[in-house]
């Protein structure tokens, strides 16, 4: 495999990471927003360990988007556009791994049913 071969080969998996990223959380929001689902979600169990595994997960895909950065074969070439694109991917995935803890939050905000 060529140096380029690799680079493009890298640069799509750092996308496929993100992507992933984000349809999970779409998932995730899409489950919490079905009755039944969002019933068992908010057992103060599965709250708990969605506020633990959230960054733990979102952590792990922001390490291997960079790690997808400092294995590139050619790190002269494009520098400035693999570090942005990868600071940038950094950013989405912790928002959206933000998603899913602040929506643990919302059931306490809204007023209870009588």
């Amino acid at each position: 495999m060529s140096d380029s071969e690799m680079d493009r080969a890298l640069w799509d998996m750092a996308n496929a990471i993100t992507a992933f990223a984000i349809v999970q959380t779409i998932a995730f929001v899409y489950v919490t927003l079905q009755r039944e689902a969002g019933k068992a979600l908010a057992t103060r169990f599965a709250v708990s360990w969605i506020r633990r595994l959230t960054p733990i997960f979102a952590m792990g895909y922001v390490l291997t988007i960079w790690g997808c950065y400092w294995c590139r074969p050619t790190p002269g070439i494009h520098w400035a556009a693999w570090f942005f694109s990868s600071l940038g991917r950094s950013i989405v995935v912790v928002f959206m791994g933000s998603i899913p803890i602040i929506s643990t939050l919302a059931s306490r905000a809204l007023p209870k049913a009588r």
